[in-house]
């Protein structure tokens, strides 16, 4: 593998990230065994028309292949937001993701947002703080929804996660990174495990950018509980079987993780954490981010450049944040 441009990398993280996500969706919810079956049948993993996993959105019965879902279309709103404020202003990206969540607005393609979890739609209504879930308090489980479209906040700060401190044009003064990363998180996720999660994924994302192997000491448990399995050659991710551990952040991170330890390509890496079973489209999609970034915009298979909708503009979104950063 040649050099890979930052502008590529940039490139290949945002499209890597919608591409995993949208090869990824029509196996929502499905076993290893049913995904291994399948992907077998079509003689790899394809992009095809698939059933709805989210019928109830009010998108019919059948999506088309290359479809967004909320993973890429969440990802979108991050990456408009910091680019219209210059940085992170936890108000606008708040009403931002209503744009997706709650109006199903997309701004990757004509269609109907879709696929919005539970915690992040309860936590942008107007009276999130009195939701409970099964009887007790929203967000009490760290939960996989912040995580899934951190991968811009690694394109905003990178070369400033190190810093004591980076400066925050959107609002004026200067912010240690981590805050920001967990800042970003808390709009609709304040589990400390989500946050944390994001900002594990945010600086392994930078590293990639910076062409480093990551080999810090880590921060806090979730990061030692995470570092430590990725160390143990017998332990393999599997589809926790139930809900809410297929969608916590700390196993969805451990899935991406796997997937980029263990794959010597972009596609590689996607199906690594597709059949892992479960919230596949999630895996896949933080998985993507981390895998394109490596690998680079080139790195991804063409065919399936060309097949998501909204490819267009998730370039457009790399660009501007490359040109953010490499010229501030």
């Amino acid at each position: 593998m040649g050099e890979i441009s930052i502008l590529e990398s940039y490139q290949g993280t945002l499209i890597g990230g919608h591409v995993a996500d949208s090869i990824a969706a029509p196996y929502e919810t499905w076993g290893p065994k049913e995904i291994a079956a399948d992907i077998k049948k079509r003689g790899g993993l394809k992009f095809f028309d698939y059933r709805n996993p989210w019928a109830k959105d009010g998108n019919g019965k059948i999506l088309p292949a290359g479809r967004p879902t909320d993973d890429s279309d969440q990802t979108a709103d991050l990456c408009h937001s910091l680019i219209a404020c210059n940085g992170l202003d936890t108000t606008h990206l708040r009403e931002a993701l209503c744009d997706s969540v709650v109006r199903g607005k997309s701004r990757l393609w004509d269609g109907k947002a879709t696929g919005a979890g539970t915690t992040t739609r309860n936590a942008l209504t107007a009276d999130a703080k009195t939701v409970r879930l099964n009887g007790v308090p929203m967000n009490n489980i760290g939960t996989n929804g912040s995580l899934m479209r951190c991968a811009p906040m690694a394109l905003w700060l990178f070369r400033h996660v190190d810093q004591a401190r980076v400066f925050n044009p959107a609002i004026g003064y200067t912010t240690p990174p981590v805050e920001l990363v967990h800042a970003m998180s808390a709009v609709t996720h304040v589990h400390q495990h989500a946050k944390d999660a994001c900002w594990l994924y945010t600086k392994f994302l930078t590293a990639i950018l910076d062409g480093l192997t990551w080999a810090r000491k880590p921060e806090n448990g979730l990061e030692t509980r995470v570092l430590s399995r990725l160390n143990d050659q017998h332990d393999l991710p599997y589809d926790p079987g139930a809900w809410p551990m297929r969608g916590t952040a700390e196993f969805s991170l451990y899935v991406a993780l796997y997937a980029l330890r263990h794959s010597n390509s972009f596609a590689e890496g996607i199906e690594i954490a597709v059949r892992v079973g479960g919230d596949t489209d999630t895996y896949a999609a933080i998985a993507g981010g981390l895998l394109g970034a490596r690998y680079g915009y080139s790195g991804i298979p063409r065919e399936w450049r060309n097949t998501i909708l909204g490819h267009d503009q998730m370039i457009a979104y790399a660009d501007a944040l490359c040109d953010m950063r490499m010229h501030e």
